[in-house]
């Protein structure tokens, strides 16, 4: 079973998004999400195969504009 863990960096708010997944079931969370990179961690999901189950949150700080689609 292998666990793959990647830091995505986010330019304009110098913070990061992680992709966490478990590569036998294909399953994924991604931690810290921004707004501005969704297209760019689905396309990365798309791309790896991977099927996002969780977006989760750790403390948010004033300047980021969360990416997990809350107030959708």
């Amino acid at each position: 079973m292998g666990v793959a863990i990647d830091g995505l960096f986010e330019a304009s708010s110098s913070s990061f998004t992680y992709l966490l997944a478990d590569e036998a079931s294909g399953d994924a969370i991604i931690i810290d999400p921004v707004l501005e990179t969704v297209p760019r961690d689905t396309r990365l999901l798309r791309e790896l195969g991977l099927s996002l189950r969780y977006a989760g949150e750790g403390p948010v700080a004033p300047h980021r504009l969360c990416g997990d689609h809350r107030d959708t």
